[in-house]
């Protein structure tokens, strides 16, 4: 614009546009309009410029200046927005609400932006840039992000910008819809620790909250089937889970771990549920055993030397050590109870002094050492050895002079078994002890009878082979020294051979034996063959003197009596 002033005074212009978009500008000294801003940022065809001219007294009446704008820049557009949806609010994650439509004259690439109210829940959108889908975000698959008891509206606002304009209007407005959501634990996955026991003993609390999110009622809560869940039972009351069965993991019987579903349904039945983690414990829960038997016997004789005669193997179920760790020990019998070798402890009780009454029964238990006084009848026990109330009798009270067992379960004979207790059998009872808290125990014995050595069959029978063969030996040494200095020894001594002696004749009578008359018979029981006068008969002797020992004389000139005569007739 162009003004002049008579008085060649200072002239300043300013200016007004309507719509005030701020589009132009004008020189305060030299009037000249000029563009603000880039024309394509426009979106009116006309402003109008009231332009006002003063020299500092006089102000000219505003003039109007009409600027007319062709081929405007649209704006870009999102051709399906605003728009209203409706979405359960069980929808999961990934779920597509609306894929937007977009454009611009210009064919300018354009990218959306969204904006979510309540700003708080921002994270639970996201625009997939390929599909151009507004989606429920992909926060963790299966989860669901919408909740109708907590935000059921929401308003999502979008734009595009080509670079000068950006898109207006742009709003999707989400409305939630209520469907019965299932029962909602507080933890997804519960811990519980638990010893092996039967059913019922062994438990864990697991501190569970279980709530519906509107407010039905929780009809049922227990452990879904599979995967060992039959074992546990959970108690709700309680909020207890326990064993259902008795259970055992030793020997691989039952998994030491275990995952379980628990379910909580409510009275529309939605379900619910969580995951609990069960780590089962070994228990002390097996006591020590010697095998088949509990009885091992060992034979000793006579000239045994000392020495290791065994060893018992117990062995202990038990999974973990020190439930499964083995020692052994030697058990006094009940005449040991009160040696020094014995480890009983003793310790005061109360007295009453109705003891000595005889219908006063008083029973003490002091640890494993049961006294029963009855009658002023002390009776020592001890339950570990077999069973309860048994007082183990029947050891010879020296057994532990002779036989031992070490903690390893060898057996070991220690002292010579002297000549006076052949015949016995020793024992002593041996105790397998495990690791664990409290230790469990079991008993076994050792036999170990002494023998005569001649009671043993098997030694009686070498011992005859062998005096057999020294007896052959010394035949065949006899044999050896004979032959070696006289060749002939077998053949016996040698005598000188005597004139054959012609045989007596024998005479026969004539009367073949049969006489006709009677014997002969004299006073003195004398035949006729007999000498007469020898006093044979009446023991005077000869010539009728007694017979002494001097008249007894047998010398190597004696012979032998005369044959008798023959019958004279």
């Amino acid at each position: 614009m162009s003004v002049t002033d008579n008085e060649n005074d200072l002239i300043s212009y300013s200016m007004t546009q309507e719509p005030n978009i701020g589009a132009f500008t004008i020189g305060a000294r030299d009037g000249i309009i000029r563009t603000a801003v880039d024309l394509r940022t426009l979106t009116v065809d006309t402003v109008v410029c009231n332009v006002t001219v003063t020299d500092g007294h006089n102000t000219l009446p505003a003039f109007p200046v009409t600027v007319r704008l062709t081929n405007l820049n649209e704006r870009p557009v999102i051709s399906n927005l605003p728009a209203t949806i409706n979405v359960t609010e069980d929808r999961v994650t990934g779920f597509d609400l609306l894929t937007l439509t977009f454009s611009d004259d210009d064919n300018v690439a354009l990218e959306p932006t969204c904006s979510v109210d309540p700003v708080a829940e921002n994270y639970k959108f996201t625009y997939e840039v390929g599909t151009r889908k507004l989606k429920l975000n992909d926060i963790q698959t299966g989860e669901t992000l919408l909740d109708f008891e907590t935000t059921n509206k929401y308003l999502i606002t979008c734009f595009v910008y080509d670079g000068f304009l950006y898109s207006e209007g742009d709003v999707l407005t989400m409305f939630v819809n209520n469907v019965n959501e299932p029962p909602v634990f507080d933890q997804t996955l519960y811990f519980c620790t638990m010893e092996e026991s039967n059913a019922g003993v062994s438990s864990c609390d697991l501190g569970m909250t279980v709530t519906d999110p509107e407010l039905n009622t929780i009809t049922t809560l227990e452990l879904a089937q599979g995967n060992n869940s039959e074992r546990f039972r959970y108690d709700r009351i309680r909020d207890r889970l326990t064993f259902n069965v008795d259970y055992d993991v030793d020997n691989s019987n039952m998994p030491t771990n275990v995952i379980v579903t628990i379910q909580a349904v409510d009275s529309i039945r939605a379900t619910g549920s969580a995951k609990i983690q069960i780590n089962i414990l070994d228990a002390n829960d097996n006591t020590c055993t010697f095998g088949l038997t509990q009885a091992s016997q060992f034979t000793i004789d006579q000239g045994f030397g000392l020495q290791t005669l065994g060893s018992f193997v117990a062995t202990d179920d038990d999974l973990t050590s020190p439930n499964n760790k083995v020692v052994y020990e030697v058990v006094a019998t009940d005449d040991d109870l009160i040696s020094p070798n014995k480890r009983v402890e003793y310790e005061a009780v109360a007295t009453d002094d109705d003891l000595i009454s005889p219908n006063k029964k008083v029973e003490y238990d002091v640890g494993k050492l049961c006294i029963l006084v009855h009658n002023m009848k002390v009776v020592f026990t001890d339950d570990d050895l077999i069973s309860p109330n048994k007082v183990v009798s029947g050891l010879p009270t020296n057994s532990l002079n002779y036989l031992t067992v070490f903690g390893n379960g060898e057996i070991k004979y220690v002292g010579l078994i002297p000549e006076t207790e052949h015949g016995k059998s020793f024992s002593i009872v041996v105790r397998c002890k495990d690791g664990g808290t409290p230790s469990l125990s079991a008993t076994a014995t050792v036999q170990a009878p002494d023998e005569d050595i001649w009671d043993n069959e098997a030694f009686v029978a070498i011992f005859a082979v062998l005096m057999a063969i020294l007896g052959l030996a010394l035949i065949a040494a006899l044999w050896w020294f004979c032959t070696k200095n006289n060749p002939n020894c077998l053949q016996g001594p040698q005598y000188e051979r005597q004139p054959r002696v012609r045989p007596v004749r024998e005479y026969k009578p004539k009367d073949d034996f049969f006489r006709s008359q009677g014997p002969r018979e004299s006073p003195n029981y004398r035949d006729h063959a007999w000498r007469t006068g020898d006093h044979y008969e009446d023991g005077i002797g000869y010539d009728g003197r007694p017979i002494t020992k001097s008249d007894i004389f047998l010398s190597h000139n004696s012979r032998a009596l005369p044959a008798p005569r023959g019958y004279n007739y």
